[in-house]
This record gives C-alpha cells, sequence and structure tokens, in this order.
C-alpha cells in the first residue's frame, strides 16, 4: 500500500503520479492496466487542481490498496464540493462545460466511484483495476 499526502501544486502532482505508476508497476497490473489507469489518476489530480481548489494549492492525499485480485487508487482533496460529479454515460460534445475527463476515467478504469468526503465536503475518486496475469509488468 502506498499512502501519498500532497498539495494539489501541479509539480507535486507530477511526482504523486510517477509514485502511484511504480506501486502499480510493483503490484504486478498488467502494462496496459498500468498505463491506461495512470491516465486516469492524472485526470483525477488535474481535477483537484482545476476544480477542487480553482488552480490554486489545497491538500490532496493518494491510496494505492492492493488486494489479490486487483488494485485501487484512491484520490481525495477537501475542496469545497458538497456534491459529487456525474460521470457521463457518452462522451460530452467538445462544446460541453465539463465531463469530458470524468467520461475519460470511467472509460480507462474498470471501476470508478465518486463521492463527497464524509467531512460532507471535497470529493473522493477511486479507480479500480483487476490485476494481470502473473508476469504480465509494465
Amino acid at each position: 500500500m502506498l499512502q501519498l499526502h500532497t498539495d494539489s501544486d501541479p509539480d507535486s502532482l507530477g511526482d504523486a503520479r510517477r509514485q502511484v505508476r511504480g506501486a502499480m508497476v510493483d503490484a504486478g497490473l498488467a502494462v496496459d492496466s498500468v498505463t491506461a489507469l495512470e491516465v486516469a489518476v492524472g485526470e483525477a489530480l488535474s481535477n483537484c487542481y482545476r476544480h477542487a481548489y480553482a488552480s490554486g494549492s489545497g491538500p490532496v492525499s493518494v491510496d494505492v490498496i492492493t488486494t489479490v485480485d486487483g488494485l485501487t487508487v484512491v484520490v481525495r482533496d477537501e475542496g469545497s464540493a458538497t456534491v459529487a460529479p456525474a460521470i457521463p454515460s457518452v462522451l460530452p460534445s467538445r462544446t460541453a462545460s465539463g465531463g469530458r475527463g470524468l467520461y475519460m476515467v470511467c472509460q480507462l478504469a474498470d471501476d470508478v466511484q465518486i463521492d463527497v468526503n464524509e467531512s460532507g465536503h471535497g470529493i473522493t475518486v477511486r479507480m479500480t483495476a483487476r490485476l494481470g496475469p502473473v508476469g504480465a509488468r509494465a
């Protein structure tokens, strides 16, 4: 398990993304799954910067949890959101005001859950990938 506590500065989030990738590789996630989930995690982290803190700085935590059959990455911010954003079921148009990133996250991970934190504000994104066959490493 990897636990990171960082801030929403883009440089900090880039470092967090690299550490998450390393944890996914160490866990034995298949190459394609590592690549896909890394992009999904990057989008969730970007959303912390853009949406949770309006391109400012605030706390972000990232946990990587491995089980026998899968790996879950949890990205949590402490922003002011009190309602979880909906994941679009179809790709929003280019002129839509948002949702394309969340749609992409949902397409890249095997399972995605987005909830408001227990505190009543801030967002938690859980992205899960199933582990691939032994030896299929990134």
